[in-house]
This record gives C-alpha cells, structure tokens and sequence, in this order.
C-alpha cells in the first residue's frame, strides 16, 4: 500500500499507513489530529543542515516536552506558493529587475506538483482567482504588474486608506485564498515592508498566517529612497517571517535580487516536517507556544513560533 498522509490548516492527519511504527499501539491509531511542523536546521554559517533524524530534535509545547509521532524529510512534498508584489511607488525603479528575478525564481523552485498565484498589492490588492501550475501563466501574471500610485495629497498621509496595503494583502490572500489548502504553504513578499494604508492591523495579518499554517518569506528591498526605508520596516518583516518560521532577506540593488530569492528557494526545499500529538488534548481555541530545539551543537532550528489549538464547535 502507498504510504500517504494529508495535510490540514495546522494539524496533520496521519493515516495508519503513513505512521512509522514505534510502539505496538501506533499500529493502530486512526484519524489521529497531529500539530504539524515545518522545519529548517542551519549551522553555525547560515548553511541548511539536512542530514538529521528523528532522534536529533526535541519539540516542546508551552515549554513541555512532546513526543514524536512523524519525522520526514521530503523535498518533493507539494508547495503552494503566493508571490506578493509591492507595485506602489517607492518600487518604481526596481520593478523591472524584481519581475526577472521573481520569474527566475518560480522557474527554478516549482515543482510539476506545485502551485503558486501572483498578487500585487499598492493603494489596493490585486488578488487572482485561481493557483495554478502552468509556469506561463504565471510569468504573464508577474510581467503585467505595474506600479500604481496614490493621490498625491495621500502620499504622506502617514496610515490612512489609500497608501500601500501590505498587511491587507497578507490577510487576504491567505484568508481567501489558502485557508483550507493542504500541504506546505508559504507568502514570498517583495516589498520595502512599509505599510501606509491597510485596514489590517499588522497583529492581525500575522494572526491569520499562523491560523492558516502559512510560512511569510520576504525579500526586502532596502534601497533608501525619497520615500525612506527605515530600520521599522525591518523590524516589521522580521517579526512576521520569525512568528510563521519564514526568512528575510535583503536587497538593496539589483544584483541582490537574484541571491536573495536563490537564499528562499533554498529555504523552501530544505525542511523537515515533525508531527506530534499535544499532550494538552483541551480545545480550547488558545494560542500554544512552540519551540524547537536540535541534539547536536551549533545548530539552529527555525519554524513557527506556534499555533492556535483547535476550538470545538
């Protein structure tokens, strides 16, 4: 029989078949809801790791101890990628050379088995309808993007509607768009991470990525410019990478672009997947707290800081 297993929003449900037996009792178990983790090991150089076993990590829940039901290392699990484009001003002059590189990067990172949508973002989101497959379909969806700007009474209005909506595009591509999809899902965002304009506060984008199990990566573009990239803007995307497990990386020209999106690929295709049963069984809907460590020294394990436990209905 082919080993399977399926992937919900935050739990893992594990078919007998998928499980590797420990215990005489894991035989048996059916339908069983495990928190699933995504997880990237780098050394002490930034290097991915991606030679351990089951035995090497530790995974602890609201600071206890939790025991291992699922350890995988599968590159080739499906992914659903959403590459966010800042098409607002402060993008104008690079917009030409992040389409190439974010081109290049789908190219080189999908697989047949793997879905991905583009969606840009300025004083409005553009969000399509489907995910798809078809690798031209998308370079057309990143060549047609164009950079789009407020009235000019609105560019400095410092927050209100009508300026760059970046935590608006986080909340609604993955409310509407990846809620309920399975598998590994991840945001890649292009932006300078200012936010002049959304409804959505940032505390409540990064709340629907983590309930929808959703990883945010971003290339951050930190040219400064007349509109001022700021040492805020870091803080704001390095809180939302670090809280889902995503990765910042930095570009301030150009040439940055390509090995910034070369560091996420890699990123992208070097995780291992943990699955564990909490010990804290209530449904209770609260926030759970999570940390990964690894046995051996020197190494850095990086994933979603937590999750929301499962609320009965």
């Amino acid at each position: 029989m082919r080993n399977a297993f399926i992937f919900c929003a935050g739990f893992l449900a594990l078919s007998p078949a998928s499980q590797q037996p420990r215990q005489p009792e894991a035989q048996i178990r059916v339908d069983v809801e495990l928190v699933n983790l995504f997880v990237t090991v780098r050394d002490r150089q930034g290097q991915p790791v991606g030679n351990l076993t089951q035995d090497d990590f530790r995974v602890f829940e609201d600071g206890r101890p939790q025991q291992l039901d699922y350890f995988a290392r599968d590159t080739s699990l499906p992914l659903t990628v959403a590459l966010l484009l800042d098409t607002s001003g402060s993008q104008r002059n690079l917009l030409a050379e992040e389409q190439a590189a974010a081109i290049r990067f789908l190219d080189s990172t999908l697989l047949p088995s793997d879905e991905a949508m583009v969606v840009t973002f300025d004083v409005e989101v553009s969000l399509p309808e489907n995910f798809t497959s078809d690798r031209a379909a998308l370079e057309r969806a990143v060549r047609r993007a164009r950079i789009r700007m407020p009235e000019e009474s609105k560019l400095s209005s410092g927050g209100s509607p009508g300026g760059t909506v970046l935590y608006d595009a986080i909340d609604r591509t993955c409310r509407l768009r990846l809620a309920g999809r399975r598998g590994r899902k991840a945001l890649v965002i292009i932006t300078d991470a200012e936010d002049t304009g959304s409804r959505t506060p940032r505390e409540e984008a990064l709340a629907i990525a983590q309930r929808t199990d959703t990883i945010l990566h971003f290339v951050l573009i930190t040219r400064r410019s007349g509109f001022g990239f700021g040492k805020q803007n870091e803080q704001t995307a390095r809180k939302l990478a670090t809280e889902t497990g995503g990765r910042v990386t930095t570009a301030a020209y150009a040439a940055d672009l390509g090995p910034a999106f070369d560091q996420i690929a890699e990123e992208l295709r070097s995780q291992y997947i943990l699955g564990y049963t909490p010990s804290n069984r209530v449904r209770d809907g609260r926030w759970r707290k999570l940390r990964v460590e690894t046995t051996r020294r020197g190494l850095r394990a990086l994933t979603r800081t937590g999750y929301y436990a499962p609320r009965n209905k």
